[in-house]
């Protein structure tokens, strides 16, 4: 009997422990917390006919080519950093291609098996897809011409690793006249479970031991 109310204790403590679950910190959407014009450190891109930082675009940036679907309250559209000008208004042409931008964040601390992305995202033009870790994840393409004009759902709920995991949105940029801007915009946010610290296990093994020995006179 001591050693059934023993077991069931460990589960129930155990559970109580690993059952906590936290944002993930350090996965950040497309221009957050960056003013229209800025670079967004946290995306670059690492592939396409131009590569290298990323600025947020002005807001009639995509007013103007009146396609774009318009900022959220955590996200906001970015573009090549030479594409976006210094006049807020003004339409810049990106070359056709495929681009591939770039994010990347640390699960350490986290248990990767248990983080959650959810997010959506649009892109001028065609969304190609969101690769983890190299992996493209289901579901999460967008496949048409004027992809900018409506968000595409996505949830990542595996493919996670320990440490640093990366996130790329593969974008194709249309041939076109009268301004021909490429973009992209990504509103997610992740969670998991924290790794229960050695200091909590030490104690939940000494107390239980103790509950033990208690039953056991």
């Amino acid at each position: 009997m001591n050693i059934r109310i023993i077991a069931i204790g460990a589960t129930v403590l155990a559970a109580s422990v690993s059952s906590a679950i936290v944002p993930i910190s350090t996965l950040k959407s497309t221009g957050d917390s960056v003013a229209a014009g800025a670079q967004d450190t946290n995306y670059t891109i690492v592939s396409g006919p131009l590569t290298g930082d990323v600025d947020v675009a002005h807001p009639g940036f995509f007013a103007l080519n009146g396609a774009w679907v318009a900022n959220t309250a955590t996200a906001k559209w970015i573009a090549p950093a030479s594409t976006v000008p210094t006049t807020p208004g003004a339409i810049t042409s990106a070359p056709a291609g495929d681009y591939v931008f770039k994010t990347t964040f640390d699960l350490t601390g986290l248990v990767s098996s248990t983080a959650l992305i959810s997010g959506k995202w649009a892109s001028d033009n065609t969304g190609l897809g969101v690769y983890l870790n190299g992996n493209l994840v289901p579901g999460s393409a967008n496949n048409v011409a004027n992809a900018f004009a409506a968000f595409k759902n996505f949830t990542i709920s595996s493919g996670f690793v320990d440490g640093l995991n990366t996130l790329e949105f593969h974008v194709r940029n249309l041939s076109g006249t009268n301004g021909n801007p490429t973009g992209l915009i990504v509103d997610m946010s992740g969670t998991a479970q924290p790794v229960p610290e050695p200091a909590t296990i030490a104690a939940l093994g000494a107390g239980l031991l103790a509950f033990r020995r208690r039953n056991k006179k």
